[in-house]
């Protein structure tokens, strides 16, 4: 029996019954769903990608200090940006 005809036989012996046809097609969505729900999150994880960033704020005022804390502070909270401020522009 060369392979082409096995493998025809083979096709026809699994398609030959309707239960065995459906459990063939769904039987890989439970691997997919475990793969998916244990494998990806670690897969998906940035723990290597931190930003380092420097603020020179000439602009001492109450209102530009604000600013800069609503833009710098989600960033800093995730850990995704460390901030470090200077005194001058040569530090």
């Amino acid at each position: 029996m060369s392979l082409i005809s096995f493998i025809r036989y083979d096709i026809k012996r699994l398609f030959g019954h309707g239960k065995t046809a459906i459990l063939a097609v769904l039987s890989p969505i439970p691997v997919l769903l475990l793969f998916a729900s244990f494998l990806i999150p670690f897969l998906s994880a940035d723990t290597g990608s931190k930003l380092s960033c420097a603020i020179f704020n000439e602009d001492t005022t109450e209102r530009f200090t604000k600013v800069v804390d609503y833009v710098v502070a989600p960033e800093v909270k995730n850990g995704t940006a460390v901030v470090y401020p200077v005194q001058d522009f040569d530090t």
